[in-house]
């Protein structure tokens, strides 16, 4: 009975004194929570997944950044707070002129003063904080410049400015903040994406999108011939008609409307004189282009 009375003791003294920020490992089925709260992001930039998980600290009224802030000057920070702050992409990306490999890296800030900062990604992700930081394991460091911002009381990331193949990352706590510039090489990217798990729909969708999107014909030609080889519907043959009308290359054009003509002008659904009407409207165009051009 005094054994069990001694384990039980034991067990209240331990749990008693655990800091009220500690989490339980998964295993025992419950966790106490954390005075940073963990956070995740995940955006998608092209057709690269991003996904930062870190922890939110509050400022509580304290100075952030300076000389007597909250982040010490001229040291690694976890930019967070417990574990290191991580952030993972599955294809490379490219901050400022490096390019980074696809994986999971440990995201750290060093801020220089109240008005400049670096962005460093650690090929380390697993880490408590920064205290087993090397720097020897950088992959990637970028000078930014620490920006004015409103007030804002726990810290936050967060993506803006997006365009094609590109996105903002934003850094922001108490009244400053970085922006951090994303770049995904989409021609590249996309290719393999759609390689991955090749069909006809997916080289249709490859070519529509380098033709609309990258106004790279060739490639969109290339992707096109592709889907047709495996399968010669109606929406590619359009899809080609369009990528040749936009590189003036009328005769091919004319030909893949001839091929569509036939397939359509003796069919009396909705979507055969669909395809017959808009077709012959174009070749119409290109017949008196290609005129034009004689």
């Amino acid at each position: 009975m005094k054994l069990i009375q001694t384990i039980f003791t034991g067990i209240f003294i331990s749990l008693f004194f655990l800091p009220c920020s500690a989490q339980f490992p998964s295993g025992y089925g419950w966790k106490v929570p954390r005075k940073s709260p963990q956070a995740s992001l995940s955006q998608v930039i092209g057709v690269t997944n991003v996904d930062i998980h870190y922890s939110r600290p509050n400022a509580k009224g304290r100075s952030i950044w300076g000389e007597k802030g909250v982040i010490p000057l001229n040291k690694v920070w976890r930019a967070g707070a417990n574990e290191a702050t991580t952030i993972s992409f599955d294809t490379p990306i490219q901050i400022d002129t490096t390019v980074v490999q696809a994986g999971t890296y440990a995201l750290f800030l060093l801020a220089h003063s109240s008005d400049e900062c670096t962005f460093i990604l650690n090929s380390r992700p697993n880490q408590w904080g920064a205290f087993t930081y090397d720097k020897s394991l950088d992959v990637l460091r970028f000078k930014t410049a620490l920006l004015e911002v409103p007030h804002q009381e726990a810290l936050l990331y967060y993506f803006q400015d997006f365009k094609p193949g590109q996105a903002t990352l934003n850094i922001q706590w108490g009244e400053r903040g970085i922006a951090v510039p994303v770049k995904v090489d989409l021609s590249s990217t996309v290719r393999q994406s759609a390689a991955s798990a090749f069909d006809w729909q997916a080289g249709f969708f490859a070519a529509q999108y380098y033709m609309d999107e990258l106004k790279d014909y060739e490639e969109a030609l290339k992707w096109i011939n592709a889907a047709l080889a495996l399968d010669e519907n109606l929406s590619s043959l359009l899809q080609k008609s369009s990528i040749l009308e936009k590189m003036e290359r009328w005769e091919e054009a004319i030909e893949v409307a001839k091929l569509v003509i036939e397939k359509t002008k003796d069919k009396s659904d909705s979507r055969s004189q669909y395809f017959y009407k808009k077709i012959i409207s174009s070749q119409k165009k290109w017949e008196q282009k290609l005129s034009d051009k004689k």
